[in-house]
């Protein structure tokens, strides 16, 4: 009998390859509302690809659970922990604001390069979204789509995935996860979802309310899943049992809750039970993240260009342009920048060390 602890150590994992595949579900969710800007669809089969690129979010946070409470664990480092947090989302956020801003924004839109640079909105977008996630409007940029003005949207996830990094830290400082009341605490999380669920419902009338329950709940699936990984066993007959109560309860008030649950164990099986030649994507590279900060302008201006193109051609061109832009993000920008972390890390406590020292000697002398 195996357990996820069996598994856990070392990265012989297919987590590379089931992130790139979740993003890739989020672009062909995107694929059909770029064009349409509507939220539901009536074709059942394209309202389920829609569904199944939200529970796509849903495994993002499941992974953050998981690996943000492995580090800080492992870590036992704040300040290393903040610097991996921040090398990881801002170099190829801040890349992807820039070229959006002085290269995709002046090519498509509607108004003169002289009003566009003239109106600061470039300069506004890069600094705004590329240094906090926060979306902008550029002047004139994708006004004629669909989801008009709509610039990136997919980063709207980001403010959560960030506060979820303070949320870890901050429970770290206080020895949450080393409290022997942990299960406590994922009780408590666990009341306060059901709360909400049952009081305003799964689709209330604050849909920032809506999302950060949610993701706060898959977020404390994968986080509960770290810790109690010694006790949650990879077995077939579970998966299915957890896939048959998914169908069963897909109309009931707990059905996000049962998804985030089964799609949690569904990365656990697909991670670490195929082995063979999955593995080898590891070796390639994480391009997930790439892969989702930069479908969304790609299709956009994709869609401008070809204004009568198909959903499924969208999705197509957005990929073929996508995951080659993906892999050069990796390469060039997020696989350097997580090198640097431990490099980073050292001189800032040096730095930091050097200051006391300095403060101490000067308060001695005086």
């Amino acid at each position: 009998m195996s357990y996820v602890s069996d598994y856990s150590k070392g990265r012989d994992n297919n987590f590379n390859l089931l992130r790139a595949f979740f993003s890739i579900l989020v672009v062909c969710g995107h694929g059909y509302n770029i064009i349409t800007d509507l939220e539901y669809d009536g074709r059942p089969w394209i309202q389920g690809l829609y569904d199944v690129g939200f529970s796509a979010l849903d495994a993002f946070f499941v992974f953050s659970g998981f690996m943000l409470v492995g580090s800080i664990i492992r870590r036992r480092d704040l300040v290393e922990f903040a610097i991996a947090r921040l090398f990881r989302i801002f170099p190829a956020l801040i890349a992807v604001a820039f070229v959006t801003a002085f290269i995709i924004g002046p090519m498509v839109t509607s108004v003169s390069l002289y009003e566009y640079f003239s109106s600061l909105t470039p300069f506004n977008y890069f600094l705004v979204t590329g240094f906090t996630s926060i979306d902008q409007s550029l002047i004139g940029v994708f006004i004629e789509n669909p989801a008009s003005g709509a610039v990136n949207i997919p980063l709207w996830t980001l403010k959560y995935e960030l506060a979820f990094y303070v949320a870890t830290a901050v429970a770290f400082s206080f020895g949450i996860f080393r409290s022997k009341f942990i299960s406590l605490w994922f009780a408590a999380i666990l009341f306060t979802y059901l709360a909400k669920i049952f009081t305003l419902g799964v689709n209330s009338d604050y849909p920032s309310i809506d999302h950060l329950f949610r993701f706060a709940f898959c977020f404390a699936v994968g986080s509960a899943a770290y810790v109690y990984q010694d006790k949650i066993r990879l077995n077939f007959r579970i998966f299915v049992i957890l896939g048959l109560s998914l169908y069963l309860l897909y109309d009931t008030p707990i059905a996000q809750a049962t998804q985030a649950i089964f799609v949690t164990y569904f990365i656990f099986w697909m991670g670490y039970i195929p082995t063979g030649k999955m593995r080898a994507y590891n070796k390639v590279g994480d391009y997930s993240y790439a892969i989702y900060i930069w479908h969304w302008p790609v299709a956009s201006t994709l869609l401008i260009v070809f204004p009568y193109i198909s959903s499924m051609q969208l999705i197509a061109a957005t990929l073929a342009i996508t995951i080659p832009v993906a892999v050069l993000s990796w390469q060039f920008i997020e696989m350097p920048a997580l090198m640097a972390i431990k490099n980073v890390t050292a001189g800032i406590k040096v730095k930091f060390i050097n200051y006391r020292g300095a403060k101490n000697e000067y308060a001695t002398k005086n």
